[in-house]
């Protein structure tokens, strides 16, 4: 599993390189999609962090936090990490297997050319994570509206499903 952060500087590396531009809702819509498809298909975790069911979808924090001064526009840095010892912020390579960055990049090509608002719109779908626990049934609680990935990974399964028939 790897960190947020070291996510979003991979898939902001590829927009760069393909010149698409990526505002902070897109990144970490596109994140949450990867994340989604990922525990389908493999049954683990790419994403290390938690994603949380905010007004406009799933986010991840650190992400957020990282390119928030960038409002809606596209995102020109990348994350950076605290080191408390130090007390500076430095930026920390990633590291993904090959099998990794040939997903990341087949997800990424899917879902960069759409726009933050439609993402978020796909995340919000009835029956789906992000509406589960931003409107529980059956007296489910979900502390600090974390999104549990027993839900993205049960929700992304039925979508291959019904793709599949």
């Amino acid at each position: 599993m790897h960190d947020s952060r070291d996510i979003a500087n991979y898939i902001l590396d590829i927009a760069d390189k393909s010149g698409t531009p990526i505002s902070n809702m897109a990144i970490n819509k596109i994140i949450y999609f990867l994340n989604g498809w990922y525990l389908a298909d493999f049954e683990r975790e790419l994403c290390l962090d938690k994603f949380e069911a905010w007004e406009h979808g799933p986010v991840l924090p650190k992400v957020y936090q990282s390119f928030k001064s960038f409002g809606k526009n596209s995102i020109t840095v990348r994350a950076e990490r605290f080191n408390p010892t130090t007390r500076l912020w430095y930026y920390q390579h990633y590291k993904f297997n090959d099998e990794e960055i040939r997903y990341i990049n087949f997800v990424f090509k899917s879902y960069a050319s759409m726009s933050a608002v439609s993402l978020s719109k796909m995340s919000h779908v009835e029956q789906g994570p992000w509406d589960l626990v931003r409107n529980p049934r059956n007296g489910e609680v979900f502390p600090k509206g974390i999104i549990p990935s027993r839900l993205i990974r049960d929700y992304f399964l039925r979508i291959r499903r019904v793709s599949d028939t």
